[in-house]
Order: structure tokens, then sequence, then C-alpha cells
């Protein structure tokens, strides 16, 4: 080969790499920083009974020190698991943070449950998948996060069952961006009751029918366009309160069981209640 024929064939190669190298960069910097869908931080699925359960992180690291996770449960078809007030039967998840590191809160988003009806009782909670939004506040943003949960839950078909699991995920410290978990996330989030007060739906909560340590709460919603169809009353150590029933236009009559119901006027309780397209608000009111 001539010497002008070797020096285009080097010249040649020169330009391929420098081309390469510049489609790698655009194509690191496309995949690094350009939304969701752009990287993942999640742990793998771990089998549990009649389900499975993992860690998935709306960001790929701790940024100036909160992050958005998501516990994300899935369960065999038709079984269920129970809300932070699980009703006439079952129990609470309960969630032990207790062996985590550089972690200073978790703080557990709670979507609205749905209520299920069985054998004369009422309980709530989520059908065939979950997922709970965690914000997490680390002690030290410059260093790496590490949660580290043991969750111990039920899952329910014809019968409920406990079940346990032991997941840890570590965020690493530095600057964060979006994750292909994030729009999971987000629609969890959406998912939780609005702030009763911000959507301006303010319902009235009257002690009524006072027999013994029998009696009701009657829930009677306010001005709005917010139109219940469940109610969900809890907040109080002591008291049981059953079942909603629709009572007159758009209200509830809830029962309630009290060593002395009278003692409930003018303290307050807590109110999830949910429409039937699936919005939820939650707030305290109080007793009159």
């Amino acid at each position: 080969m001539t010497q002008p024929g070797l020096r285009n064939l080097v010249l040649i190669v020169v330009a391929a790499l420098i081309a390469f190298a510049g489609l790698f960069v655009i194509a690191t910097r496309w995949s690094s920083s350009d939304g969701p869908g752009s990287a993942e931080l999640a742990t793998a699925w771990q089998d549990e009974l009649e389900s499975r359960i993992r860690f998935v992180s709306a960001a790929t690291a701790l940024g100036e020190g909160t992050v958005m996770l998501g516990l994300e449960l899935r369960m065999t078809q038709g079984w269920k698991t129970y809300w932070r007030n699980p009703g006439d039967s079952g129990f609470a998840p309960q969630f032990d943070w207790s062996a985590s590191d550089n972690v200073r809160d978790v703080e557990i988003v709670w979507p609205a449950p749905q209520a299920f009806d069985e054998a004369g009782e009422r309980y709530y909670g989520y059908k065939d998948h979950v997922l709970w939004p965690l914000r997490v506040t680390a002690h030290d943003a410059a260093t790496p996060a590490h949660l580290v949960l043991t969750l111990n839950y039920g899952v329910c078909a014809d019968v409920c069952v406990p079940a346990r699991a032991h997941l840890k995920i570590a965020i690493p410290a530095g600057a964060a961006s979006p994750t292909t978990g994030a729009s999971l996330i987000a629609a969890a989030m959406k998912q939780a009751p609005a702030d009763a007060e911000a959507i301006n739906f303010t319902p009235e909560v009257t002690l009524t029918n006072v027999v013994g340590s029998r009696a009701a709460l009657h829930i009677a919603p306010g001005e709005g366009d917010f139109r219940p169809t469940l109610a969900i009353v809890s907040g109080q150590p002591g008291p049981y309160f059953g079942a909603s029933k629709p009572f007159e236009e758009n209200g509830f009559l809830v029962p309630v069981d009290s060593a002395d119901p009278e003692t409930l006027r003018g303290t307050t309780v807590n109110l999830v209640l949910r429409s039937v397209d699936g919005r939820a608000a939650e707030g305290n009111f109080l007793i009159q």
C-alpha cells in the first residue's frame, strides 16, 4: 500500500472512532438524565406466602437527603392484604425499620383502601396489588442510606394467614435523577386520600342514638361535589367503630360501642371517605 493510501486509511479509522465516541457520549447523557425510564434502582422480587414483594426507588440517589421509595406487594390473584385499620378482622401491616442505617425517618403514605364485606364482617385493605409510597429521609445526605425492613402482614383468600418479609436497599449519596419506578410511585401517591380541608370537604359528625354502651355517629356531608359512598372511622383508642351504612342523602350512620359514648362528644375522630369514582379524602373532625 502506498504511503498516501495508508494515511487515508488511518484518517478513516480515526474519524470512525471519533464518531463512535460522540454517539456513546450522547447515548450516555440521554440514559442518565432524560427523565423517568432512564435508570432503575430496585430490589429483586422476593417470594413470600401467596405474595411477592420488593423495594423500588423514584430516584437514583439521595439528592438533598429525602427520596421517595415504594414498597410494592403483589398477591396471588384474588388474595388481599390489610390497610392500617384492618376493620372487624385481621391485622394491620407492621413495619420495623430499626435495622436501617443513616435513615432518620420513614413516612408511609397509605393508598385509600377498599372495603370487603364477608361473613357478616367488614375489613379494609387491598386486593391483588398495592404499592405503599415511602418518604425516606437520611441523617446525612452525603452518606449512603441503607433501608432495612422487617414486615409482618396478613394475606387473605378464604382464610387469612400471616406472612413475614425481610428487605433491604442501599440508596447512594449524590445527585439524583428519576428512575423507571418514578411513575409507579407517582401513581400510588394519587391513590392516597386528599386532605379534606384542602378540597373544602367539611362533613358534620354527630353522636346520636345513645343507649347504654351503644350509639352511632351520624356523618352528614358538607357542601361541595365530593360525595362519598364509604366512611371509615378511627383515631380513638377505646371505642369500636363499625361499618358505615348509607343514611339520608349522601350521609352515613356508623355504629359505636363504648363504655360511655357520651364522653366522645367534643373529641375528634379520623375519617377516610371514598367516592364511587375512587377519589378519597381524609381529615380529623369534631364529634358534636
